[in-house]
């Protein structure tokens, strides 16, 4: 199987791109903590930005990523917290106080496994493994998306990428295709990845919610922040 957030990327989206693991944290310390929760299982936990503030808030984390090179970094973040490289669709979960799935884990198409079936069963495992009054926090990205091609240029002190996002209407798939050059002392190493998503129908995900018997309250935005377009949470109830 091909790897993805490879070491480069790993550190490019820990660097640049975990404010809304640090805003997914504060939604559940501000929500669920007062209720006594104590266990926490974070599907595609990335570098361990949200894993490293819930254990330092004295939550017991188990993080579970398919990335290797992510886990990592994550290790180190939050060395307190149990980390584990799997995907998600074949994660065998642990009874749990809160799962959140945080960033849009759900749609990657890493092992190409992700589609409304499979969604459905993932979903039901997290109802049945959560402990009675649980919780379940995570967010998606469906299919009103911006369907504009997206090309730019990003640069940041120590990395240049080269950033194309094109939408499939068709067949509801987001392709986001990377090329990046990152410093690494004098001079810039080159890498590249390609990551794929599906692209979900809200509708479609509120009735899996339903029929799984969760209650939940469909989210715009984590402790203030508002999301992008086409892009939700779910905070659900046991």
């Amino acid at each position: 199987m091909e790897s993805f957030y490879r070491q480069h990327l790993s550190y490019i989206h820990d660097r640049y791109y975990g404010n809304i693991a640090r805003n997914a944290a504060q939604e559940i310390l501000k929500n669920l903590i007062s209720s006594g929760y104590k266990k926490v299982i974070d599907l595609g936990c990335g570098s361990g930005i949200l894993a490293s503030i819930l254990s330092q808030a004295g939550l017991e984390v188990i993080g579970v990523d398919i990335s290797f090179d992510i886990l990592e970094i994550a290790k180190r973040k939050s060395p307190n917290s149990i980390f584990i490289q799997k995907s998600l669709f074949e994660y065998s979960f642990e009874f749990s106080d809160i799962i959140c799935a945080i960033g849009e884990p759900f749609n990657y198409l890493f092992d190409e496994t992700s589609n409304n079936s499979e969604l459905a069963k993932l979903i039901h495992k997290i109802y049945d493994n959560l402990n009675p009054d649980g919780f379940f926090l995570f967010d998606v990205l469906s299919d009103d998306v911006d369907a504009d091609r997206n090309m730019k240029i990003i640069e940041n002190d120590d990395y240049t990428m080269f950033l194309d996002i094109e939408v499939n209407a068709e067949k509801s798939i987001l392709t986001r295709k990377m090329t990046y050059f990152v410093r690494n002392k004098s001079c810039y190493e080159k890498d590249s990845e390609t990551h794929k998503q599906i692209l979900f129908k809200l509708g479609k995900v509120e009735e899996i919610l339903a029929e799984t018997g969760f209650k939940y309250v469909k989210l715009n935005g984590y402790d203030g922040h508002p999301f992008r377009k086409g892009h939700y949470g779910f905070l659900c109830k046991k």
